[in-house]
């Protein structure tokens, strides 16, 4: 029987910043990934970062002056093979792997991701969270107005073996 694993919703679109902030300095900048794909891409960051919540109501933020959810879903969608494909390549070497990887990312009016970081980590696989945050910066949206930030994108991996 093959993995089951859920595609969660959008929760969260807010405009983004003008800039994107900076790299963290001194870290590690690894030539490959620990699955061997790819280089880093420059615009990811492996840190895990706090949610984006409204001190107001404890919410995820949800203005949208870029792109709209259905714009995102569509592109990550498209792009889930190799996501998917980032948490089967582990599942062969831990087979009870489950959990949810919930990222944050910027993309650019061109539609280039600029900064992609986990905001919520639950899967104890650091490398499928740093394939899928490789996979994030590699995706290209639809050329927008204005910046966009995904605020919260989860992604739940459950194993149906």
């Amino acid at each position: 029987m093959r993995p089951t694993v859920l595609l969660c919703a959008v929760l969260a679109c807010a405009a983004a910043p003008a800039q994107v902030p900076p790299r963290r300095p001194g870290a590690p900048q690894p030539t490959v990934t620990p699955l061997g794909v790819a280089p880093y891409p420059s615009c990811y960051d492996r840190e895990v970062r706090a949610r984006p919540y409204s001190a107001a109501a404890g919410q995820p933020q949800t203005r949208d002056f870029g792109l709209g959810m259905e714009a995102v879903r569509g592109v990550v969608a498209g792009s889930w093979k190799q996501i998917k494909t980032c948490y089967e390549r582990e599942l062969e070497r831990q087979p009870h792997l489950e959990g949810v990887v919930s990222f944050s990312w910027t993309i650019e009016p061109s539609g280039k991701v600029a900064h992609a970081h986990p905001v919520e980590v639950t899967l104890a696989s650091p490398a499928v969270v740093d394939c899928m945050g490789q996979s994030i910066c590699r995706m290209t949206f639809p050329a927008s107005p204005a910046p966009t930030t995904v605020g919260i994108f989860p992604f739940v991996f459950k194993n149906s073996r």
